[in-house]
């Protein structure tokens, strides 16, 4: 318990006072520009500007807020202690509104906040000149940050502001609003919103008319860029996006005039997941992924892909995996095939 404790402490005690963390890569490019005795060199490795951060700050004003709730909870499920800004606030010179996150380095899980804010760095290390680097034993990257695309700022100096500790062990989704509904003919979200999709995919599955925009638009003085989604007003499309904007915090413009004809239809896709009898690890973070946004998918294991194959050989008809039109390696081996059987 005492080895906890001190643990814990040591880490506030660093995240309170200028640290340096070994940087491969950095140091080896100060060593050839520094030329002079190794306190020299040392100096220049440990000068300010490569400082451990004091702290972070996730600007509530992103335009995928719900994913950074999602980040929030990760952090806040393993013991992060995060603060929320109660009004608009400036660090370093720059605003920030109100709802913001903060994440301070002073605090007892310190290494795991680096973690999942800091890039790893691996050292090049070449056997011998003109040889390729040794790799490293494992070069996967767990910045969760990177990963979910969150936007931040590295504060190098310890700052206050106008916080509060969440308290809320999953912080919910604030609720999306829906602009200008009343005579929509149509309403529209942006993509930039990982939720947009599971949102599409909902509304396919409710039959509703979703529309994929090709042009710049300009709605309620927001615009979107080309990509944007586009959902025609039907008899049950205002409760389907307030139920939806409610639970995933989406936010929906109303326009008063029908779809582009420029536009691109949507509907709903068939994915094939390719796996093997007692499970494959590829496969399942694939599925996994997928069903987080509600994807439809079908598993089709590596045997059955192989038998369908083999009887559309038989039957001299290209047989595959999930339809005539599948562009899979199964089925363009069998239009090969085919093809030589038949010149």
């Amino acid at each position: 318990m005492y080895n906890h404790y001190r643990m814990g402490r040591n880490s506030i005690e660093r995240g309170s006072r200028d640290t340096w963390t070994a940087n491969p890569r950095r140091d080896a490019d100060v060593a050839t520009r520094v030329r002079g005795p190794e306190a020299m060199i040392w100096s220049a490795q440990h000068a300010p500007e490569y400082r451990d951060p004091g702290g972070y700050i996730i600007s509530s004003d992103q335009a995928d807020v719900p994913t950074v709730i999602k980040f929030i909870n990760s952090l806040r499920e393993t013991g992060i202690t995060i603060q929320r800004a109660t009004s608009a606030f400036s660090v370093a010179g720059k605003q920030y509104p109100a709802g913001s996150f903060v994440v301070t380095a002073a605090q007892a899980f310190r290494p795991h906040v680096m973690d999942m804010f800091e890039p790893q760095v691996h050292p090049d290390v070449f056997p011998y000149p003109g040889s390729a680097p040794t790799p490293p034993y494992d070069n996967a990257g767990w910045t969760l940050a990177f990963q979910m695309g969150i936007q931040f700022d590295r504060v190098l100096d310890a700052f206050t502001g106008p916080f509060e500790n969440v308290a809320d062990w999953n912080v919910p989704v604030p609720k999306g609003i829906i602009a200008t509904a009343s005579g929509a003919k149509g309403f529209i979200t942006s993509p930039r919103t990982n939720e947009s999709y599971t949102a599409v995919n909902r509304l396919l599955k409710g039959n509703e008319r979703v529309v994929r925009l090709t042009d710049t638009v300009t709605v309620n003085g927001k615009k979107f860029a080309p990509g944007a989604v586009y959902i025609a007003a039907l008899k049950n499309t205002a409760a389907a996006l307030q139920a939806i904007s409610t639970s995933l915090g989406l936010n929906f413009d109303g326009v008063k005039t029908a779809a582009p004809v420029s536009g691109k239809p949507m509907h709903a896709v068939r994915v094939g997941l390719w796996d093997n009898y007692g499970g494959s690890m590829p496969s399942g973070w694939t599925r996994w992924i997928l069903e987080q946004y509600e994807f439809r998918l079908r598993a089709v294991a590596a045997v059955v892909v192989l038998a369908r194959v083999v009887v559309g050989l038989w039957m001299n008809r290209p047989i595959c995996p999930l339809s005539t039109r599948d562009n899979s390696v199964a089925c363009r081996r069998t239009r090969r095939f085919r093809s030589s059987e038949n010149s």
